[in-house]
């Protein structure tokens, strides 16, 4: 026997196996006061419900400074009208960076008028929508005391224990793990009405999307009822939506307000769902009860099927903060980073840029999903890459290049918002090619390779055609962009360390998969990852670029 195969062998005997159900509960948030930052959030990925002290979205102004409330979903976006008719084309400017050719970027321009304004409306739209608040009605801060709340996340449920003036409050908020619904149960003999309040969106580039002195600009009606529910819809200029609310107890249902709907309830015990749709599909039949059985169940699975890391064994005085960072990260990206689009910087919690998502901070929320092994999460978001392929390879025609050339900043129709930064950024590119590499190891069969090999084969001509070649120092070179650190000028920035590390790296994987495929090696592609330039340096240091 080998001395590797002994050594194997004694750690088997030895080994422990975790207990994920104390890591995951001893690390559980606990909430004692209101903390306008410390919300907490339910959700599955394609939508979330964040919520204050209350377990309801009780405090949404109160919040509104700190981590706000958000209600918001990979579907629900809006625009304003576009009254003046703005066409992109009117956003982009033509640049020369030495490619042999100008290009086409879409830019924050300064000049003229009418451009300027242009760009302005397509930063701002769409914009996502946070579709509604579901709080107490007719309360205060200073009336909440005595709080005990805790975020169990091995069953995904929101415990909140809690007294209004004086008398106990218990409310548990779950999120269906398969549909856009949130549920409460509570209990209270002060028989606290629940109100749905619907917002007007602001269009900010960062805030809780929520306008409330627009209340003309938009409705909310009752579009059909039943014993235990009605479907409400809310409309926004050309948006609609719908929100199913179901109930069980006592309850009196009413509309209060032109974008206001009540729940009042006449028994201590009560429930109530609601689900949020682009669509009136009809009122789902489940209670609260069911919604919060099958979150425990889907989380019951999550923490059982994928990778943990146990610190409690650890020495070192800074391991126990380690731990929590990770069982909650953990968490934190599976309510709010796993859709059916990349994920916002700021998930589903609240709007920043407008609620757009950035393209290159996917790497950061959802390479995790594979090497923790919930790959299944990871492969939920990819196939956006396919229905956005037309747009982006739009992008790279209009500048000059083969292949797609991934759009920046966006939202789920892949149109790019205008910037002066993003849009000369280019290390998302290679993203896809990494992402999908991960989901090919966690899966090494052919129904990976042929889902993403289009998006894979297709990033990797752009790289190519992106890179110039330096016949005096034999060498190819990138220029014409802007880093990942966003503080160079694009048109004096040659070979930043990142960027030309992340080619070579996109290139040889990308042959990889033409072999996979059966395909011989790009040999072109080849010879660009061989002689690409060499990683500027300084006093063994990596400068930002080779002309910084």
């Amino acid at each position: 026997m080998s001395s590797a195969l002994i050594i194997v062998c004694a750690f088997s005997v030895d080994a422990q196996l975790i207990d994920r159900g104390s890591l995951v509960a001893r690390n559980n948030p606990r909430v004692t006061q209101i903390d306008t930052l410390s919300s907490l959030t339910v959700g599955n990925g394609e939508f979330a419900f964040t919520v204050d002290a209350t377990g309801l979205q009780t405090f949404p102004e109160y919040y509104r400074k700190g981590v706000p409330l958000g209600t918001q979903s990979q579907w629900g976006w809006h625009s304003f009208p576009n009254a003046e008719s703005y066409t992109h084309s009117e956003t982009l400017k033509e640049y020369d960076f030495g490619h042999g050719h100008t290009e086409l970027y879409s830019t924050q321009l300064k000049e003229p008028e009418r451009g300027k304004a242009a760009c302005e409306w397509f930063r701002v739209n769409p914009h996502r929508l946070h579709l509604g608040c579901i709080g107490i009605a007719d309360i205060s801060p200073r009336q909440v005391t005595d709080i005990d709340q805790v975020l169990d996340m091995w069953n995904g449920v929101i415990r909140s224990n809690y007294k209004v003036d004086g008398k106990p409050v218990s409310v548990l908020t779950s999120c269906h793990p398969d549909r856009d619904m949130v549920s409460a149960e509570i209990n209270t003999s002060l028989k606290l009405p629940v109100a749905f309040r619907f917002p007007y969106p602001t269009g900010a580039h960062a805030d809780d999307a929520c306008d409330w002195s627009c209340d003309s600009l938009h409705a909310t009606r009752i579009v059909s009822s039943g014993e235990n529910n009605v479907m409400l819809s809310h409309t926004l200029d050309d948006t609609s939506y719908y929100i199913s609310v179901s109930w069980d107890g006592d309850v009196i249902p009413s509309m209060t307000g032109r974008n206001e709907f009540r729940l009042t309830p006449l028994s201590d015990s009560w429930s109530f769902t609601a689900e949020f749709s682009p669509l009136d599909t009809g009122v789902y039949e489940a209670n609260a009860l069911e919604v919060r059985s099958e979150a425990s169940r889907y989380w019951d699975y999550f923490w059982r099927s994928g990778g943990v890391v146990d610190f409690s064994e650890c020495t070192d005085p800074r391991a126990q903060e380690l731990e929590r960072r990770v069982v909650l990260s953990q968490y934190l990206l599976a309510v709010q980073c796993a859709g059916s689009t990349p994920p916002q910087e700021t998930g589903l919690t609240y709007n920043s840029w407008f609620g757009k998502f950035h393209l290159e901070m996917i790497w950061w929320h959802q390479a995790q999903f594979a090497l923790y092994g919930h790959d299944n999460l990871l492969a939920r978001t990819l196939p956006w890459y396919e229905s956005v392929l037309p747009l982006a390879r739009e992008i790279a025609h209009r500048q000059g290049f083969d292949g797609v050339r991934w759009m920046k900043m966006t939202d789920p129709s892949g149109v790019e918002a205008p910037s002066k930064v993003g849009s000369f950024l280019i290390w998302q590119q290679p993203h896809i090619i990494y992402l999908a590499e991960l989901l090919h190891r966690a899966n090494p069969n052919g129904a990976v390779i042929e889902k993403y090999a289009d998006q894979v084969e297709e990033t990797a001509r752009f790289m190519a055609s992106f890179v110039s070649y330096d016949p005096v120092k034999g060498r190819y070179t990138l220029k014409g962009i802007i880093p990942a650190q966003e503080t160079l000028r694009a048109a004096e920035t040659v070979n930043p360390p990142f960027e030309l590390s992340y080619w070579h790296f996109g290139l040889l994987t990308a042959n990889k998969w033409r072999e996979r495929r059966g395909l011989p090696r790009d040999e072109k592609w080849d010879e660009i990852a061989s002689s690409l330039s060499h990683l500027s340096s300084k006093d063994s240091l990596y400068l930002a670029a080779e002309t910084a």
